[in-house]
């Protein structure tokens, strides 16, 4: 069955929608024509400028083609195209890849026509296009943009290694630069060297004789350093010395403080003993007036007992002289007398035992005021030696710590000689 015609003005300007799968972004040139090859209308681009045609990046299959002033004969509409790669091995590396020529059909309400210019038909039609699928165009394609993005990457790695020689080149101006000043350095270090030996040859016989005179110097001073060693190890010779004296001191000055508290404590026992003995004697006094007293008590008993008579034996010669006449007269009549004889007999009798009562109250007494004065005196004599035993501690302590001062003023007397004492100049 034959195609229907789709019948286009031959005179008439039209637009045709190409559709590729595979792109419109490799340089490509299109033929159309309708009788003889020769009489084509061309579409292309060349990379740069389209002709004939125009491309919109947001629609990458589409290409609008523009048959404008087309100046083609009546026939049925035919087309080739023609894709320029850029490939090294050719000649100004360019390959043409030229597809067979095929019809312009388009399609209406899912059926198929065949483009025909004709002498009548549509006079502004708009007719689509679909190219049949290009597997060497589709991989040309994909190997396009895959160059594409491997000359991307080269560009990168190129802006990435200029950059890289950039930074390089820029270390190695610092490098050179630092070399310069290193260099700049390295004269003025030299001129420095320079300037610096001619002063140490200048130096060097002066340095020579100081070497001789700090040589000289140095045995004087390693002498005077023997000298002074010397004297630092009397002095510290001597300063031990001055420490032991101390330490005896200190304990002599110990020794004699415990003496005079020993001194101190036997006055304390002295004194105690004084007052012991005092009070002995006070009470050795006591008994003493206490048998004063019963001797006056006695005295006074026997003036009472003595009563009208001039003593004590007249009235016991009376009273004898009574017992007598008591004797004699078998009954005396004289009641008074008889009273008086009583009374005088009991009287006597206890003055008597009165007397013998005081009489040992009183050699009692006067045995212990004796045995109290005895002790008294002998205690007193005890705290008199004592406190002559105490003097004695406390001078021997008083000597003992002028002593241990002597040693002290000694010691500091010695070691601010040898603090103060100059080393001999040999010079």
């Amino acid at each position: 069955m034959a195609a229907k015609i789709f019948r286009i003005n031959y005179k008439s300007d039209f637009i045709l929608t190409l559709h590729n799968d595979a792109g419109w972004t490799t340089p490509f040139c299109i033929k159309f024509w309708t009788g003889a090859p020769s009489q084509a209308y061309f579409v292309g681009w060349d990379g740069t400028t389209y002709t004939h045609c125009a491309y919109n990046p947001g629609e990458p299959t589409k290409l609008l083609v523009q048959f404008d002033d087309h100046h083609l004969p009546i026939g049925d509409l035919k087309f080739q195209i023609a894709y320029h790669f850029t490939v090294a091995d050719f000649p100004n590396d360019t390959e043409d890849e030229v597809i067979n020529p095929a019809n312009i059909t388009t399609e209406i309400d899912g059926q198929e026509y065949q483009v025909m210019l004709d002498f009548t038909g549509e006079t502004a039609p708009e007719i689509q296009f679909s190219l049949p699928a290009y597997a060497n165009e589709a991989q040309r394609i994909a190997n396009e943009q895959q160059r594409i993005a491997a000359e991307e990457q080269r560009i990168a790695d190129e802006q990435t290694r200029i950059a890289n020689e950039a930074q390089r080149i820029q270390r190695e101006n610092t490098r050179i630069a630092n070399e310069a000043q290193r260099i700049q350095n390295e004269q003025q270090r030299i001129s420095q060297e320079e300037a610096r030996v001619r002063e140490f040859a200048t130096l060097k016989h002066d340095s020579q004789e100081a070497t001789a005179a700090a040589n000289a110097a140095a045995a004087l001073a390693n002498g005077k350093a023997a000298l002074a060693q010397e004297k630092a190890q009397l002095a510290n010779a001597a300063a031990a010395l001055a420490n032991e004296k101390a330490v005896l001191a200190n304990q002599k000055a110990q020794l004699a403080n415990d003496a005079a508290a020993l001194a101190n404590d036997k006055a304390a026992l002295a004194q105690q003993k004084a007052e012991y003995a005092q009070s002995q004697g006070d009470y050795a006094k006591t008994q003493g007036d206490y048998a004063k007293q019963q001797g006056d008590y006695a005295k006074n008993e026997i003036d009472n007992a003595k009563g009208d008579f001039p003593s004590l034996d007249a009235r016991f010669d009376h009273v004898d002289e009574i017992s007598m006449y008591f004797e004699q007269t078998a009954t005396p009549e004289d009641q008074q007398l008889i009273d008086e004889y009583d009374r005088v007999l009991r009287q006597a009798y206890q003055c008597i035992t009165d007397l013998l009562d005081v009489k040992g109250q009183t050699e009692a007494a006067a045995a212990v005021a004796n045995d109290a004065a005895t002790l008294a005196n002998e205690k007193a004599t005890l705290a008199n030696q004592k406190a002559e035993y105490a003097d004695q501690q406390g001078d021997y302590a008083k000597a003992q710590g002028d002593y241990a001062k002597e040693c002290g003023d000694y010691a500091k007397l010695y070691g601010l000689y040898f603090e103060e004492a100059p080393l001999i100049n040999n010079e």
